[in-house]
């Protein structure tokens, strides 16, 4: 019987290890390095024919993975061999890593992704199960109980505190009466003859025989919630590859030929607290989904020609534009007929601007608004974040660990700054630009303001996380992290102003909106409403999945959720005073942020569709067909 390769970094070791505790209890053979991978021989050999040689390969995506040379030979490998992929998503959104990687993402195809929920690892062993019996691979015989044993010694030598060995739970089969916790506790082992070595491992982890996968799964949890650290992003005018000077310092802008120099300050902002608040469940109403049976009418749906990643839509002069995996797409916003498409390749979300469609992805392209003729094209040394446009100005973030500002018209570079991260740390969020600054988050966990004009640091904020987001408004810089909620800092200085942490487990994604002196972001727990001035929260409509960045028009919220359990993906409309649901829409897939445009909602989903919903109307709820039959 052939194996299933389990391709990791170091860094998710841990997720590796239960992954393959997992599934070699279920009668699979696997290949994960830290047990396979004897000393001597070529690493690289023995990888690649490892690959070959397997039945599937199972993909862990994390912020360490995505910059690993090692991990994306091993994507390559097994897309040349014809494997399947199952990706495993930790700690990082599906969205996320098809924009960061999209090499990745054209190797794995459509394969559907598995995120590890706060259970941990052990808890999506059996969808792995499930999704191996799809594809036609089936267990052996049985367990190998000296496999078990090894896996078990690799999973000690990780050195997992007692702390963290924490009681884990099993799911149990249909039909089982639920039992008391306290009985629970007490139900007797099934009599698996399992090694000494695994048995001492499970018992020093606090765990009884029987929940052994769910106990390692949350342990992997607890070293999901320690380890990992989300990252969470000039030419002549034509297409060609532009050649730079001699490579520049770190923290450094590099100004082009001609352009005014100037010196690159490194002034760190004080790091101290001003206010600090956080989530109480009686601190402002909170409101849950209603059963309200109503969702907007849907006047048109468009199914893409490629399998979608969900990136936000921009709607200009009637037109909506949407990046994709294939390229961009220019659509009739009243009716959905496309007007052009470019097929270029992966695209993040775009922007428009006086009649030019800027969008980023492995290129930076300028696109005419009317015809989807190409302007410009700038190729960085790596793969570039969505665009911020002001004044004429086009800045972005590559993953070469630069910041670029290109001439709008010509797309010349006028400088770019370098970062103080290198190499598999790589990547920055979407750029915001305010008041002659441009703001964004690197993945070196920095907050930068730069001088727009000159790309001169002005200030550097650290933060927690990798690739914080940033939005600008009222000279406040509000910055999410993944795992440590919203900040604000002082647009000029940098310093902080207050911090607000959520009640949930992995924290906020995506930038936040501001309309009105309130502060609208996602978390895993809900949509949150914050006082601009002083962080206090205002209302918390919650649910159990993750929120993507909101749009707020006209006193209404607009947010998405991804909810794990369930596959349920939805949209939803608040009342921005009081967080009060007025209606929701579901999908099929992952829902990136909205656009809104004249009473109209306009969504991408990771069902392959895009939606326009008229607000307007509401009418019996919309199922999505699955699978999704072709649009009406």
């Amino acid at each position: 019987m052939s194996h299933v390769f389990i391709s990791h970094v170091e860094e998710d070791a841990d997720v590796a290890l239960v992954i393959a505790l997992g599934l070699e209890q279920a009668g699979f053979r696997t290949w994960c390095y830290e047990v396979d991978c004897p000393p001597g021989p070529s690493y690289l050999l023995l990888t690649g024919q490892a690959v070959e040689g397997s039945s599937a390969v199972v993909l862990v995506v994390s912020a360490d993975s995505l910059g690993s040379n090692q991990v994306t030979s091993e994507v390559v490998r097994g897309h040349e061999s014809g494997r399947p992929f199952i990706p495993v998503l930790r700690g990082i959104r599906h969205v996320e890593f098809q924009t960061r990687r999209p090499d990745w993402r054209a190797a794995i195809g459509a394969a559907t992704s598995v995120r590890i929920p706060p259970e941990g690892a052990g808890s999506i062993v059996p969808r792995i199960v499930e999704g191996l019996t799809a594809l036609g691979i089936h267990p052996g015989k049985g367990a190998d109980s000296a496999r078990l044993q090894e896996i078990g010694r690799e999973l000690d030598e990780l050195g997992l505190p007692e702390s963290a060995r924490l009681p884990g739970r099993q799911a149990k089969p249909a039909g089982t009466v639920p039992m008391p916790i306290e009985e629970e506790a007490q139900r007797p082992a099934p009599a698996w003859n399992l090694p000494p070595a695994v048995w001492r491992w499970v018992t020093r982890s606090h765990v009884g025989p029987a929940p052994i996968l769910g106990a390692v799964g949350l342990a992997a949890a607890i070293g999901t919630i320690v380890l990992v650290v989300l990252l969470l992003g000039g030419g002549d005018g034509g297409s060609s590859f532009v050649i730079f000077p001699s490579t520049p310092g770190a923290n450094t802008p590099t100004v082009a030929p001609g352009h005014p120099t100037s010196a690159a300050t490194t002034a760190r902002p004080s790091a101290t607290v001003a206010r600090t608040t956080r989530a109480s469940p009686t601190a402002a109403p909170i409101s849950t989904p209603t059963p309200d049976e109503r969702s907007p009418k849907v006047l048109w749906r468009l199914k893409t020609s490629y399998s979608l990643s969900p990136s936000s839509p921009a709607v200009v002069d009637q037109v909506a534009y949407i990046g994709n995996t294939d390229g961009v797409y220019a659509l009739d916003a009243a009716t959905g007929e496309e007007r052009w498409h470019l097929d270029t390749g992966h695209f993040s979300a775009p922007v428009v601007k006086d009649g030019v469609v800027y969008a980023g992805g492995t290129d930076l392209y300028a696109l005419d608004a009317a015809t989807g003729e190409e302007r410009w094209r700038f190729q960085a040394g790596g793969s570039v974040t969505s665009p911020a446009v002001a004044d004429g100005t086009v800045y972005v973030g590559s993953n070469d660990n630069y910041v670029y500002a290109l001439d709008g018209a010509t797309g010349k570079w006028l400088w770019r700054f370098k970062a103080g991260f290198e190499g598999d740390v790589v990547g920055f969020s979407v750029p915001a630009v305010a008041d002659g600054v441009v703001y964004i988050g690197g993945a070196d966990t920095y907050v930068y303001a730069l001088d727009a004009a000159t790309g001169e640091l002005r200030w550097r904020h650290q933060m927690s996380d990798r690739t914080p987001h940033v939005m600008v408004a009222g000279g406040v810089v509000y910055v999410t992290e993944w795992l440590n909620g919203l900040h604000a800092l002082d647009a000029g200085s940098g310093e902080q102003l207050w911090a607000f942490g959520t009640e949930g487990v992995s924290g906020m994604e995506g930038p936040a909106a501001v309309a009105d002196g309130v502060v609208y972001v996602g978390s895993d727990d809900g949509a949150y409403a914050l006082d601009a001035a002083t962080g206090e929260e205002r209302w918390l409509f919650r649910t159990d999945g993750w929120f993507a960045s909101p749009a707020v028009v006209e006193g209404v919220v607009y947010v998405t959720s991804d909810v794990i359990v369930g596959n349920e993906y939805y949209v939803y409309a608040l009342d921005a005073a009081t967080g009060e649901e007025r209606w929701r829409f579901q999908t099929g897939g992952t829902i990136a942020s909205p656009a809104v445009a004249q009473g109209v909602v306009y969504i991408a989903s990771g069902d392959d569709y895009l939606y326009a919903l008229d607000t307007t109307t509401l009418e019996e709820r919309w199922v999505p067909e699955r699978p999704t039959e072709s649009a009406p």
